[in-house]
């Protein structure tokens, strides 16, 4: 497509409030791609994710803005000329929302933090080795409430499918054939962080949701505060045990090591890698690329990677570890894999960002990120 053809397809900017128009008639003008453009010279906004939210974000328009608009237009001005009726000013509701980032903006991914609490409200301690069953009850609690009061703007809609495929993370063969993307809500276990002697049991989760959809998430957060957890086959928990809330801007150290920016992250799960290495260090690079780009960390970085964690006392990457009644056997798991997950290679990671940029989290990476797996804390 020449230059002048491109500029003649624009129509309006933002949310077709205003008529726009370009050309392209100088021979001067040059398309350049983002790559291309003089480092430091110019600002380039990209939209990055539809959102509900208002701030750092302009309306778009969509199919039905521009009619909606012209007939609002006729009933504001019948209202200013009938001086006998009083009538309330309309406002559109015919648009989209797109949040807009530089190339060295990156937003926080929407997340709600509660505490595993008892019928006392004693802080409840679940191994760190076991977090996949936390993880699994906490979704069977979101699967609940959401089929029982799903988000207003959904009812009506085929309901069944959106709690299978966003809640409960399950994607159809189709969508998996046809290269779809998925989005869904992820239960990741916390453990614990911050001082050397810091016990690294589980004592508090975190949903996230993808960015833009921080209205489904706190639907569902404000429907699972002080819920009991229900524990699943060949699991217990002390009775009563419950989700308690922590509120965004209350100071949590061991979530705000989990959330706040910073040039250097390391990975307190091991990095469920999306095949098996061969224990060859090229294919492992690869599977490491491959495992950031599936998890949408596209910003430059630098990363190297081990069978251990840069936190204390997180258990290793390793599949198995020594029994330590009989040493010369191999039968503990270290930590519990979900079944679909069993024989691929897990690493620890660390990432340093390019230029000393500060990314905020949470980061997840690999096969397992929705449930706990590949979960990154800041390193100072």
């Amino acid at each position: 497509m020449s230059q002048d053809d491109l500029a003649s397809t624009l129509g309006w900017l933002g949310w077709a409030i205003d008529f726009a128009f370009a050309t392209a008639k100088f021979a001067s003008v040059e398309l350049l791609d983002a790559d291309e453009l003089p480092e430091n010279s110019l600002s380039r906004f990209r939209p990055v994710v539809r959102t509900t939210q208002t701030s750092n974000s302009l309306r778009v328009a969509k199919k039905g803005s521009t009619a909606e608009l012209e007939r609002i237009y006729a009933a504001n001005r019948s209202a200013l000329s009938d001086q006998t009726q009083r009538r309330r000013k309309q406002w559109p509701k015919e648009y989209h929302r797109y949040a807009y980032a530089t190339h060295d903006q990156v937003f926080s991914r929407p997340h709600a933090v509660f505490k595993l609490v008892d019928a006392n409200d004693d802080t409840v301690t679940y191994s760190q080795a076991k977090l996949r069953d936390i993880a699994g009850m906490i979704r069977h609690l979101a699967i609940e409430a959401m089929k029982k009061n799903p988000p207003r703007e959904l009812r009506g809609l085929n309901l069944p499918d959106w709690v299978r495929a966003y809640v409960a993370g399950h994607q159809s063969k189709e969508d998996k054939d046809a290269g779809a993307a998925h989005t869904q809500f992820s239960y990741i276990p916390l453990q614990s962080i911050g001082m050397g002697h810091t016990d690294p049991g589980v004592r508090r989760v975190m949903i996230v949701a993808p960015i833009g959809d921080d209205a489904w998430l706190k639907h569902l957060a404000d429907r699972l505060d002080g819920e009991l957890l229900k524990p699943l086959p060949n699991t217990a928990l002390p009775v009563g045990t419950r989700l308690q809330r922590i509120a965004d801007n209350k100071h949590d150290g061991v979530r705000d090591g989990y959330i706040d920016a910073s040039n250097v992250w390391a990975s307190t799960t091991p990095v469920i890698l999306p095949g098996h290495d061969d224990h060859k260090p090229e294919k492992t690079r690869k599977l490491i690329e491959k495992a950031l780009a599936q998890s949408g960390i596209d910003l430059p970085c630098e990363f190297e990677w081990s069978a251990f964690s840069q936190f204390r006392k997180m258990l290793p990457a390793h599949k198995y570890r020594k029994d330590p009644a009989e040493p010369s056997k191999k039968i503990l798991i270290n930590y519990i894999r979900p079944d679909h997950l069993l024989e691929q290679s897990a690493v620890h990671l660390m990432l340093t960002f390019n230029n000393g940029l500060k990314v905020p989290g949470p980061i997840t990476i690999g096969a397992g990120r929705h449930c706990g797996f590949g979960l990154m804390a800041a390193v100072e």
